[in-house]
């Protein structure tokens, strides 16, 4: 992730979420990525109860992809079958 970040930092502004759970610690994750020069990151909390409604749309919308990608596939299989 420190990678990520340091390339992302590279690019222009970054910004990290993290779950409101981190509570006290958030400090302390300010502190750490300044030590790693990564002070310009801009970090926000989210609540972590929606965290689960997130995973659910994300886990729909990729296997909406993937079903499209599939659907392609057999399309693309029946083109060269003929």
């Amino acid at each position: 992730m420190i990678k990520q970040l340091e390339a992302a930092q590279a690019a222009g502004p970054v910004y990290l979420a993290v779950p409101d759970a981190i509570g006290d610690l958030l400090p302390r994750l300010n502190q750490h990525l300044k030590g790693l020069n990564l002070d310009k990151v801009t970090v926000f909390t989210f609540p972590e109860n929606k965290l689960k409604g997130i995973i659910s749309q994300l886990r729909t919308g990729l296997a909406l992809a993937a079903g499209v990608g599939l659907v392609t596939a057999d399309q693309i299989a029946e083109v060269y079958d003929e």
